[in-house]
């Protein structure tokens, strides 16, 4: 039996996700659009992307520049919010960008992270410690960001059981199924994968969530397949 654990709590009221187990390479597989430009909230790197000169902020304005610094390895945490228009940046004001730089070095904003002339929907913020934090204008983009860890973590726990390896189909975890996972957020949901093999493939999501020092558990099969072999398992309902 092998075990991968993603834990996530959301927030309702700041429309933010602090998140173990979950990464940039899951954002990118997970929302429907990248974003048309960032602006980095770390420090500036003059050889590696351009820099706005009303800010004095790194920005990449590329779409494939964006998936590469989104996918690839970074030494120190990765730190950085959307916005909408190439010259955004140049309308804000000195108070507005000395907000900016709080959110990048405290990690929450001094008031919304949201910003009307930007138009940002993300604010993607990595911790030391392998967590993130996320803030999405639209909390229902998290959900399919939880599908693609789901997906990752099942292929790696097969890859890594298996000396072997057979093709393996794993399919978006259904909406049914990802609808019950972001109910259980606000009260901290800790997600166990377990895998089981009885001549299929046979993972499972066990959930924990506390709630006033109770702890619940539920139990829920992933459709998971080999390629051409049946699945054994069906979407279990949480009640």
């Amino acid at each position: 039996m092998q075990r991968k654990y993603i834990y996530a709590n959301l927030e309702k009221l700041d429309n933010l996700v602090f998140a173990y187990g979950i990464d940039q390479s899951d954002f990118v597989h997970g929302i429907k659009r990248l974003p048309a430009n960032l602006v980095s909230l770390v420090g500036v790197d003059d050889n590696e992307h351009a820099v706005n000169a009303h800010t004095g902020l790194n920005v990449i304005n590329d779409e494939n520049e964006i998936r590469r610094y989104l996918l690839q390895s970074h030494a120190l945490p990765v730190k950085w919010l959307d916005y909408d228009e190439v010259g955004d940046l140049d309308f804000l004001t000195a108070t507005e960008i000395a907000e900016l730089l709080y959110l990048g070095h405290m990690d929450r904003p001094i008031r919304s992270p949201f910003n009307y002339k930007l138009r940002n929907h993300y604010v993607f913020l990595e911790q030391r410690n392998g967590g993130i934090k996320v803030y999405f204008y639209y909390i229902s983009a998290f959900s399919h960001v939880l599908s693609a860890a789901i997906v990752r973590h099942t292929l790696a726990a097969y890859r890594g059981r298996r000396m072997f390896m057979r093709s393996l189909s794993v399919p978006r975890v259904p909406e049914a199924i990802l609808k019950q996972l972001v109910q259980l957020m606000p009260d901290v949901c800790s997600c166990t994968l377990i895998s089981q093999w009885f001549g299929n493939a046979n993972y499972w999501c066990r959930c924990t969530r506390r709630r006033q020092a109770m702890k619940s558990k539920f139990l829920i099969p992933l459709v998971v397949e080999r390629i051409g072999e049946p699945t054994m398992s069906r979407p279990l309902l949480l009640t």
